[in-house]
């Protein structure tokens, strides 16, 4: 459901599923991230900014291949940590074991990174 709503005040106090309600409400092509509490959008980033990513991930899984580890990177992942209710971030770069499904969130990363651009 897309919806054109006004945006949340930063309250601090939004845990996991209220974010995932208050995204169905906003309109496509927003990037939003819940960090403490807090409903936050995300400016897109620079083409340099991508560049990076892309280029750190493709490292990344060069030497997990050479190495035959279980192992892949992605670029703007969204993850979870069970016991932080009010964090659901997309860093630049997250490695996660094992194949990959159909999950839009991790809660099993190995490394999380963000681009300083």
């Amino acid at each position: 459901m897309t919806v054109d709503a006004a945006a949340l005040p930063l309250s601090g106090t939004l845990d996991v599923d209220g974010f995932m309600d208050f995204l169905e409400t906003r309109p496509e092509g927003e990037h939003w991230e819940l960090i403490e509490g807090k409903a936050v959008m995300m400016a897109p980033a620079s083409y340099a900014h991508l560049r990076i990513a892309s280029n750190f991930c493709n490292l990344l899984n060069s030497a997990f291949a050479a190495r035959r580890l279980d192992l892949y990177a992605y670029t703007d992942a969204g993850i979870r940590n069970p016991s932080l209710r009010n964090f659901q971030p997309e860093p630049d770069v997250v490695v996660v074991p094992g194949i990959s499904g159909y999950e839009l969130y991790s809660e099993h990363y190995h490394l999380v990174a963000e681009v300083l651009s």
